[in-house]
């Protein structure tokens, strides 16, 4: 059951920049809410003005469902009786008496944030199972899902949620005695103002490639949303904060300027830095090394394979070495992680070749995982994937390059088209694979026939690579969700061949 709160709308509001008087100031307040739809009595209503939608168009509906209070930035209708709250900035406003209304749960506990375009969500799943190791009780907010202590595992609507259901979240995971949280933090929701009141203790840098810029415009727009994270973390009233950092990504440069009143632990690859690994002896079946923990040295065997995915774990084990977890537990975290959905991820048959899913959908993302796969593939590599709609144009011919390039055979196929017209998607792919003078490819839009032929061109030593949804169990054409999972596709497809 989840804990009850009530506060005075007056107490909500004190660190809120308002227009006007409240009218009412001692309106107990007894949940918050900015969907109209899950207005209960005694609540207060946001009114955002969205993308899609402008909430103050169902304020209306709010106040008849019982909310005693609405926040909005636009002046109360005169025929609207209720505590109307009008403030320059409603978003700010949220996250402000949310935090207030949930008791500023990030203060309780450890909270470390991780950033960057690729590896957030490995990262994320080796802190998890190093903080399990420690014999502490972690929560997990991410991509996949949110999970923790009390806490039914929920599949996650975005990778990390508005500052409302953050903040609530949070809170449930102090009162069920949650120690650690690892959180996903996506340049969105640092753009957007969804985590201004988190109190991190950690925060991790992986690296910053290109991708959303349908919405950051420009990468250095992109860069500033990233860094946010790090401005935040300075301004943490945390006792002790710590910034983790990949040095070998050139972005790191520009970062270590905006890192105040800070640890600084770096990690990377090139020898130099706090956290590293050497002697790196790779598989199909995972990764060996030597892991430098500030001056001592340890052998780690992980399962996860790849050198990006040898990254992550030095991420995770810098995060957990600033934490003061033994490096018995670290090693052990990392050694246990068997697999992180949708990343890399094999799909078990008795087939001579391997079959893998990734969530890979950036041109960075698929050159990473193609190039670790090419090393370690004795025969063909084959790859299937496409690009999403309504998003970033300008990865598609890169990825179709790079994906014809590093395979033997490119299957080019529907992602999530939206409500774009998937044959131009397709067309602009192709535009890629035919300037860099490819031919090894095919155009299959249906993604089921796709993978099914993949498969079927599979022989003895080959590898065949399901890239760009991963964990996904959907496709969205046309705008409408329809249930698809590569790996159950996939799966099926290796049964019956």
């Amino acid at each position: 059951m989840k804990k009850k709160f009530s506060v005075s709308l007056k107490a909500l509001t004190k660190s809120v920049p308002i227009i006007g008087k409240l009218k009412n100031p001692k309106q107990i307040i007894t949940s918050l809410t900015h969907d109209s739809r899950k207005v209960k009595p005694g609540s207060l209503f946001f009114a955002l003005s969205g993308s899609q939608t402008d909430g103050f168009l169902y304020a209306r509906q709010a106040v008849r469902k019982g909310a005693v209070a609405v926040l909005s930035e636009k002046p109360q209708p005169a025929d609207l009786k209720t505590n109307w709250i009008q403030t320059r900035n409603a978003v700010q406003a949220m996250g402000i008496v949310s935090n207030i209304f949930f008791k500023d749960p990030s203060s309780a506990m450890r909270i470390i944030g991780v950033t960057g375009t690729n590896g957030k969500t490995t990262v994320t799943y080796f802190l998890e199972s190093i903080l399990k190791e420690a014999k502490k009780k972690p929560g997990v907010i991410g991509t996949i899902s949110y999970r923790g202590p009390g806490l039914s595992p929920s599949k996650a609507v975005n990778t990390t949620p508005s500052s409302l259901e953050l903040l609530e979240i949070l809170a449930h995971l102090r009162d069920s005695k949650a120690t650690d949280i690892a959180m996903e933090v996506s340049s969105h929701a640092l753009a957007l103002g969804r985590v201004e009141e988190i109190n991190f203790d950690t925060a991790i840098f992986t690296n910053l490639k290109r991708d959303h810029l349908d919405f950051h415009k420009t990468i250095e727009a992109y860069f500033k949303a990233k860094s946010h994270l790090f401005e935040l973390l300075s301004q943490s009233k945390k006792p002790v904060k710590t910034a983790v950092i990949n040095t070998d990504d050139p972005w790191a440069r520009k970062l270590r300027p905006l890192i105040k009143h800070c640890q600084f632990i770096s990690y990377g690859l090139k020898g130099s830095e706090d956290i590293s690994a050497k002697d790196i002896r790779s598989s199909l079946n995972g990764a060996r090394f030597i892991l430098k923990l500030g001056e001592n040295k340890f052998p780690v065997s992980l399962r996860l394979l790849g050198e990006h995915n040898i990254l992550n774990a030095l991420a995770a084990s810098g995060a957990a070495y600033a934490m003061g977890i033994t490096e018995k537990s670290i090693i052990a975290g990392l050694e246990n992680l068997r697999c992180v959905p949708g990343r890399l991820e094999e799909i078990p048959s008795s087939k001579p070749f391997k079959v893998f899913i990734d969530f890979a959908h950036t041109d960075s993302a698929l050159k990473a995982v193609l190039s670790q796969l090419r090393a370690l593939t004795q025969g063909r590599l084959i790859t299937v994937f496409g690009c999403g709609g309504d998003r970033d144009k300008t990865k598609r011919a890169p990825m179709g390059e790079i994906a014809a390039r590093f395979s033997d055979w490119a299957i080019v196929t529907n992602d999530n088209p939206r409500k774009e017209n998937p044959l131009e998607i397709l067309a602009e792919i192709e535009a890629g694979i035919k300037k860099a003078g490819q031919k090894n490819y095919r155009m299959i839009p249906d993604r089921a026939k796709a993978i099914e032929k993949a498969i079927s061109l599979a022989q003895a030593q080959d590898t065949v690579l399901i890239a760009g949804k991963g964990h996904e169990t959907y496709q969205i054409i046309n705008g409408k969700t329809i249930p698809f999972n590569d790996k159950e596709i996939a799966k099926k497809v290796l049964r019956q061949s």
